[in-house]
């Protein structure tokens, strides 16, 4: 029996789900955090950015809704810099209440 673990990282410090939020592919992600990976796992260990930043700074909410219900942490998505991030801080906000 082969096992993956798709928490580590792969070439270039992005994991799978990383990857999949900054590319907007919500099956992908909703299949990875089905398997259980880490919803909160950095890009790098010295990272700030997580799939929630990436997928919000991408504009992709449905993701951004998708990990916050996987238990995401939103932490540094107060560093809203352009309206996609404002529209990913007001589903941040909309998913707290």
């Amino acid at each position: 029996e082969l096992k993956a673990d798709f928490n580590q990282a792969m070439d270039g410090g992005a994991t799978p789900l990383f990857q999949a939020a900054f590319m907007g592919h919500e099956a992908s992600a909703r299949m990875l955090l089905e398997w259980k990976v880490d919803a909160n796992t950095t890009e790098q260990e010295d990272s700030r950015h997580s799939p929630l930043t990436i997928a919000a700074y991408e504009g992709h909410t449905s993701i951004v809704e998708l990990l916050l219900a996987s238990g995401a942490v939103p932490v540094g998505l107060a560093v809203a810099a352009r309206g996609r991030w404002l529209l990913a801080c007001r589903v941040v906000d909309d998913a707290r209440q």
